[in-house]
């Protein structure tokens, strides 16, 4: 079959401005830790990941903070990209140069990467000598930043099994009650804490990933089953002469009826005709008749986005989702 795919009129994400360059605690129980992060950032608002439940401020710094480094876009295997937990979080740290947590205050002012700073009380330090420079009215305040394996409870388990605890019970998205496996991205916010008369790790949002080499989010354990299909289909089409880049979208993208946030956005294009096809690709997780309506009015607005494949649960295997992403492409 020659390495040639439909051509798509509309133009996308990947083919504008060159988005491909990313391609890349025992005992007496605590009162609840305070929740202001350092800066006010918007009020928390709903969408589907959390079934219209308010989400976590963290949460969305956290997102954020993900969009901004691309960790969440996976590029064409001809870009030569190193898929490694050192690449990812190289790029999250220089994300964090260019997202505020307070007027004047970049986040990597006051940002870790590693449990150790946290555990020889570093973290207290740093913020301590940052207070004089705080605007007034932001409470000082620092994130850490951690690859995770699990979480329980107030409990984040790291990969050589010690574990940080944190003051409160840790947030993380539940999938209509379904608990979701490891491995986590954690982001944990450091403040004053009165309990502890001074500085502590105050909440904590836990956001399940795809692996320890790809930090793309997932929302549910079905989901990282596709997108590890996903890879598979890459792999197979770059043998063909057909790139794929992929994007796990972390916010809502507007259309003409409305905003939407497709599970995955691929786009293929041909190496050797420069022809493009965007692809849709929705991991049907439940047979709901709520989730089933919710679609319903998605499923019409993500249709401006690119053709629309479905993989569902029911489904769920290797072959068959690959063979909804080419029939998608017309291969």
């Amino acid at each position: 079959m020659p390495a040639s795919i439909p051509s798509k009129d509309s133009e996308s994400e990947f083919s504008r401005g060159g988005n491909l360059s990313r391609f890349r605690r025992c005992g007496k129980r605590s009162k609840p830790a305070p929740e202001k992060l350092a800066q006010r950032p918007e009020e928390d608002s709903n969408d589907d990941r959390t079934r219209h439940a308010s989400i976590p401020r963290l949460a969305r710094l956290l997102w954020r903070l993900m969009a901004a480094a691309g960790v969440n876009r996976i590029a064409p295997l001809a870009y030569r990209e190193e898929w490694s937990i050192r690449h990812e979080f190289a790029a999250l740290t220089r994300a964090a140069g260019l997202i505020e947590i307070a007027p004047g205050i970049q986040l990597e002012k006051a940002f870790w990467t590693h449990p150790k700073p946290l555990q020889a009380r570093a973290v207290y330090a740093t913020l301590r000598a940052l207070e004089d420079r705080w605007p007034r009215d932001h409470a000082p305040q620092g994130f850490v930043l951690l690859y995770a394996k699990g979480i329980h409870g107030q409990e984040i388990t790291l990969p050589d099994g010690d574990t940080v605890t944190i003051a409160n019970r840790i947030q993380s998205p539940s999938v209509r009650g379904n608990p979701i496996a490891g491995p986590f991205l954690v982001i944990i916010v450091v403040g004053k804490y009165p309990e502890a008369k001074g500085y502590a790790p105050l909440r904590a949002y836990a956001q399940p990933i795809l692996n320890g080499r790809l930090f793309a989010p997932v929302d549910s354990d079905f989901e990282r089953d596709v997108f590890r299909t996903i890879l598979r289909t890459q792999q197979e089409l770059h043998g063909r002469g057909i790139d794929l880049a992929i994007d796990k979208p972390v916010f809502d993208t507007l259309t003409p009826d409305g905003p939407c946030r497709p599970d995955f956005l691929i786009e293929a294009r041909s190496r050797e005709t420069g022809e493009i096809r965007n692809l849709v690709v929705e991991a049907m997780g439940f047979k709901t008749e709520e989730y089933e309506a919710s679609k319903a009015i998605t499923h019409p607005r993500m249709a401006h986005l690119g053709q629309i494949v479905t993989i569902d649960r029911q489904d769920d295997d290797a072959h068959t989702g690959r063979r909804a992403l080419l029939q998608g492409l017309g291969l």
